[in-house]
């Protein structure tokens, strides 16, 4: 048998090894230090604090509405509008239709309209026509504080005597905008190619 050296004791002021952590209490966390629950909800309760403040400051810091200048949404909603009443028409109050197209519209765009309204009129009532505009998209191509040009892209479901199932048909349009006497009015509209 060899003889192996027996070993060394250790110095005085060596670590001694601890023995393994004890298994948590049955019930844990509740059995954890009083402290350390009370800080861990003083934390969360501090994280929540602070992303309710944050979230205050982010909704009173954020521009009103849809992030326009007020401006540019008011200019963006009438063309918009005028848009939905130029494209949508029934043959059965025609004279009603067009004049919610007069009233919004100057310039250009209201004298045009104006001087095709009779061809309009008969071609509508003759073919029983039903028109219906959707917008499907509009934005804000340039805004100063009296005009304005808007771009929409509007579905228009047209139905008639020979079409009862109707037929869609989609612009692109550049709807130019003026403001008078307080209120946005339209001054041209032209198809985007």
């Amino acid at each position: 048998m060899l003889d192996t050296p027996a070993p060394e004791p250790a110095p005085p002021d060596a670590a001694v090894p601890s023995a393994p952590a004890p298994l948590p209490a049955p019930g844990w966390p509740r059995a954890a230090r009083p402290g350390a629950v009370a800080g861990t909800l003083a934390g969360i309760a501090a994280v929540l604090v602070l992303s309710a403040v944050a979230l205050a400051l982010a909704l009173a810091l954020r521009p009103a509405g849809n992030g326009l200048d007020p401006g540019a949404s008011a200019a963006l909603f009438a063309a918009r509008q005028e848009v939905v009443n130029f494209t949508s028409f029934d043959y059965r109050h025609l004279a009603a239709d067009f004049a919610q197209v007069a009233t919004d519209a100057t310039g250009p765009f209201a004298h045009d309209f104006a001087s095709q309204e009779s061809n309009l009129r008969q071609r509508f009532t003759t073919t029983r026509a039903v028109s219906r505009g959707t917008i499907l998209e509009a934005g804000v191509a340039t805004f100063a504080a009296s005009a304005a040009t808007v771009v929409v892209a509007v579905d228009d479901v047209v139905t008639n005597a020979s079409t009862p199932a109707g037929s869609t048909l989609r612009y692109r349009l550049q709807v130019s905008l003026v403001r008078l006497h307080g209120r946005w009015v339209v001054s041209d509209v032209r198809p985007i190619a």
